[in-house]
């Protein structure tokens, strides 16, 4: 059975926020020094565009923990917010499905693994723009300010490093986000002379991308372009 804790969690992973908002209540009834629901609450009021409650709500984490990051950061951004006009909204504001266009060969949608707390997924919003790091093995994909969310599966984690280090550039977008699962949207920005032929993503109908691949075969021989017309030359 689910605690409180957990249900305000999943409400606010499906976006029901008027839901999240009365869980987080019935947990701040029994502890109302709970962290961790004080800020829940806050994003809730933030989604509503209630954000005078949510600016209240956000300080009064910070009497309790005064060096709390999450109230913290998203104080910071409640005053760094200033009132936009009509058209400026229509201008600055696109439609989320414009950044999931699909186009053979350059765009991907990969289920995330390795992820990060669920109250780090809980801040996460469809359409958000997050980056990729790709200094170690595996391509870490983070939020702003170098929050952690997860990490591409092992074998596209492989590929794309090879495409990153060689020039490739690449945009990542929040796609999904159901219950403890986190989808993303991959797009190819700029391509490199050396894999001007080579697409990032083999449009095939079969290519999968999992998660529990084992990193053995990451020390097997290289494959040759020459030979499949999909892999990368790395001699």
């Amino acid at each position: 059975m689910q605690s409180l804790s957990e249900k305000a969690i999943q409400a606010a992973l499906k976006g029901k926020w008027e839901e999240a908002v009365e869980l987080n209540h019935q947990i701040l009834k029994e502890d109302p020094r709970d962290l961790d629901s004080l800020n829940r609450l806050a994003r809730a009021f933030t989604e509503l565009g209630e954000t005078g409650r949510a600016f209240d709500t956000y300080k009064q984490v910070l009497t309790l923990d005064k060096y709390n990051p999450i109230a913290t950061k998203n104080l910071k951004r409640l005053k760094a917010k200033r009132p936009q006009t009509a058209e400026n909204r229509i201008i600055k504001s696109p439609p989320i499905y414009a950044n999931f266009l699909e186009e053979p060969g350059k765009t991907k949608t990969a289920q995330l693994v390795r992820l990060a707390d669920a109250d780090i997924l809980a801040e996460l919003k469809i359409g958000q723009s997050l980056m990729f790091d790709a200094k170690r093995r595996l391509i870490a994909v983070k939020a702003p300010e170098d929050v952690y969310i997860g990490s591409l599966p092992d074998d596209l984690s492989y590929r794309l490093r090879k495409f990153i280090h060689g020039g490739n550039r690449y945009d990542v977008f929040v796609k999904g986000l159901e219950g403890s699962n986190v989808q993303v949207f991959i797009r190819e920005t700029q391509k490199s002379t050396r894999f001007k032929n080579i697409p990032s993503f083999p449009p095939t109908s079969h290519t999968m991308y999992y998660a529990d691949i084992n990193p053995s075969v990451f020390q097997e021989e290289p494959v040759d372009i020459r030979e499949t017309g999909e892999g990368i030359d790395e001699s």
